[in-house]
């Protein structure tokens, strides 16, 4: 592509994690012991956070490009998504590098 480069690339996997139920108050037993009693009478109210379990798709996607503008000076671009379970992220990059030793 003479002036440009580029790179793309990927990955994929799967992602598998457990939480435990938990306490709300796991350090202060009397106010947990408060919120267990309440719960026990009152059927909307929790004492503990709940337990869960999710697996899923774990992947993502990259791409880089570059054009010289001189021998020392390059623009450029990059782009990521990843994705994981219940969690995914996307980043843009604009830059400019200069190289001092040409």
């Amino acid at each position: 592509m003479g002036d440009f480069t580029y790179r793309i690339g990927g990955t994929a996997g799967i992602a598998s994690w457990r939480e435990d139920r938990a306490p709300y108050f796991p350090t202060d037993a009397a106010a947990q012991g408060r919120l267990e009693a309440q719960a026990a009478s009152d059927p909307t109210v929790s004492a503990f956070y709940p337990g869960q379990s999710q697996t899923g798709f774990a992947g993502g996607l990259r791409g880089d490009l570059e054009y010289n503008l001189t021998p020392a000076l390059r623009l450029g671009a990059a782009l990521r998504y990843d994705k994981s379970a219940d969690w995914s992220e996307a980043r843009g990059l604009l830059y400019a590098r200069y190289r001092l030793d040409q």
